[in-house]
């Protein structure tokens, strides 16, 4: 009895003793590590202020307490480390370094969405991807954290200088798990392959290998094996067999990675596999690959027919295919900073390569809109129909009630007059015209206007007064209404009077008169003019498709069918003329046939604004010819 109270009372003892020891060890480690995710925190508060120096030296001084810290803190300062590298230095290469750590320490670390973007998260995607059993080991072997004997980070120098983690990181490739080698002695050439010696910087590299087609019905597979700037790991990508024994392969800005390096060299070799996996042909190997310089003077190297044509690799919006165009003729992407710097018929573009067709010697020194099209200036005249939309003061009449009953047409009828009128309707047949003058191969300046010559025969049903009368408040008697009075036709009814109010025909104040349909000409309030300003995004061989955008002056001329004026049984129209200030919006496609001629298609969209609060939209859809030089 009294032996297992002793026995309780010695674990009690040692057991107090071992927390007493370890309680003070354990809080010292968790108040290091939160030192270092406070200096972590205040280093990417420096990268947020754009202090990229400030930043590294934070993060230096919270690796150098590395052994002292958890891995999953450690891996934190690495993720700070990637987006300072990529988000900030745009270093590619070491950001995918540091990110591939930090996952190799902590597989749940992820990145701050404060500090995100779409380069730094696709560059800690491909990290992801590489963080495995055959990397980490490598990458880890100098890194500190707690339970790994590693020296960790070596202070900065006294004198500055680059970050630390320079060192490192060159250390850690160093010690990376080689890949296992092709021994190019022991292998034979799989066929002919010439490697080029330099491609133009931020372009895609098509390489090719032919072999003989017997000794290509051996091999299952023929892989590209790939680095950039001397890195240790290798990227692999299978070859495509094509005709006559070649077998082809391109880097491209995505899949091949060139964006997201920018390589400037890339190092390669090639490997012929059996169906079994075993390696049975070699060009070249891990220990002596081929170098091919990426140089920003270097004309651009392009594969067999039939394989696609490099692109230049760079943040290119989708809607840009100059931006996308790597191909063209000599010179095309020629790296510049003014015009001058390009051929004549180019530009530079805002990406800093010269763009458009070259022209040579020609004497051609214009401004370029594209092989294919116009290069100063361009004429285009259209016709077409639309629809539209008015809403106007313009007064027009309805036929008026009194007492409950319609006045008897036999003897005549009253109107009322309504204050507006808001109806949609025909857009008419205006034809268009528009004189452009080519800046660069995105943007013109277009001055021209529209005509519905529609206006020319399209008739409304008018209330005309008779002279003889005491004129009221609907306006001034003429000599033509005088007449009308006078001699009415068979056909033009007789109408008693108007009214803005209910009508009465003891009204003093009302006027006789008779109704006649008539062509009331808008040709002087059926045109605009505008200045527009058009940009193309896409602009490539003859085709353009674009965007066009402008203000002007003018109206829109409508003659919708609004009520029985002439007591026919059928609605009669009356023309509405809004507008003043034009605003113009619109796409347009184009279609050229050489420099000079071509076909186009617009449907521009008008919306005009005019005294009295009118407003006016149409849509019209024009069909024309462009012709310029």
């Amino acid at each position: 009895m009294q032996s297992g109270f002793y026995s309780k009372i010695s674990v009690f003892f040692v057991t107090a003793t071992l927390g007493v020891l370890i309680m003070p060890s354990l809080a010292r480690s968790q108040g290091v590590d939160a030192e270092a995710i406070a200096l972590k925190k205040k280093a990417m508060a420096a990268y947020g202020n754009l202090d990229l120096d400030g930043a590294m030296s934070k993060l230096d001084e919270a690796a150098a307490m590395g052994a002292e810290l958890a891995p999953n803190t450690v891996a934190q300062i690495y993720i700070g480390y990637g987006v300072v590298f990529v988000g900030g230095h745009g270093d590619n290469a070491r950001g995918q370094d540091a990110f591939t750590i930090a996952r190799c320490l902590d597989a749940s670390v992820s990145i701050d969405p404060l500090f995100s973007s779409p380069e730094v998260d696709m560059i800690f995607k491909m990290a992801q991807a590489r963080a495995n059993q055959q990397v980490c080991p490598g990458l880890l072997s100098n890194v500190a954290y707690m339970g790994n004997s590693a020296t960790g980070l070596p202070s900065a120098g006294p004198t500055g200088g680059e970050s630390s983690i320079d060192d490192l990181l060159a250390a850690q490739q160093q010690a990376q798990q080689p890949l296992p080698p092709v021994q190019s002695g022991m292998l034979p050439p799989c066929g002919n392959h010439n490697s080029p010696a330099q491609q133009r910087k931020s372009t895609e590299l098509p390489l090719m290998i032919q072999i003989e087609p017997a000794k290509l019905a051996t091999l299952d597979r023929i892989v590209l094996k790939y680095a950039y700037d001397g890195g240790g790991t290798y990227f692999e990508m299978d070859m495509t067999k094509g005709d006559q024994g070649w077998v082809t392969a391109m880097l491209t800005c995505d899949e091949g990675q060139i964006t997201a390096f920018d390589p400037g060299e890339v190092t390669y070799y090639i490997v012929g596999y059996d169906d079994l996996g075993g390696q049975v042909c070699g060009q070249g190997s891990q220990e002596q690959p081929f170098t091919v310089i990426m140089d920003p003077g270097a004309s651009i190297v392009t594969g067999l027919a039939g394989m696609p044509t490099p692109q230049t690799c760079s943040e290119c919006p989708p809607w840009d295919q100059d931006c996308h165009n790597g191909g063209g003729s000599a010179g095309s992407q020629t790296p510049c900073f003014s015009d001058e710097e390009c051929l004549q018929g180019q530009w530079c573009s805002d990406a800093g390569f010269c763009e458009g067709d070259s022209t040579g010697g020609d004497g051609d020194d214009g401004f370029g809109m594209g092989a294919d099209s116009p290069q100063k200036f361009y004429i285009q005249v259209m016709g077409g129909t639309g629809v539209g939309y008015a809403n106007t003061p313009e007064a027009w009449y309805i036929r008026a009630t009194y007492n409950g009953g319609v006045y008897d047409p036999d003897e005549f009828f009253a109107y009322m007059i309504d204050d507006g009128i808001k109806r949609g309707g025909w857009g008419g047949v205006p034809i268009r015209a528009h004189v452009g003058i080519v800046f660069s191969s995105k943007f013109s300046l277009e001055i021209g206007g529209r005509l519905d010559i529609s206006a020319a025969w399209r008739k409304q049903t008018d209330v005309l007064y008779c002279a003889y009368a005491n004129p009221n408040e609907n306006g001034a008697i003429n000599e033509r209404e005088q007449a009308i009075c006078d001699a009415p036709r068979a056909d033009e009814p007789l109408a008693f009077g108007a009214w803005r109010d209910a009508p009465d025909p003891s009204d003093e104040n009302s006027l006789p008169g008779a109704v006649r349909t008539t062509t009331r000409s808008g040709m002087k309030n059926a045109w605009l003019v505008n200045a527009r300003l058009k940009t193309r995004f896409i602009n490539k061989g003859g085709n353009q498709v674009s965007f066009f955008g402008g203000l002007g002056y003018g109206h829109l001329f409508f003659a919708p069918e609004v009520s029985d004026v002439d007591v026919d049984g059928k609605k009669d129209k009356v023309v509405a003329t809004p507008g003043m200030i034009n605003i113009e919006l619109g796409l347009g496609y184009a279609h050229y046939l050489n420099k000079k001629f071509g076909f186009v298609v617009e449907m521009p969209v008008d919306i005009v604004l005019g005294e009295n609060s009118s407003f006016g939209l149409g849509v019209d859809l024009m069909l024309g010819i462009s012709f310029g030089g």
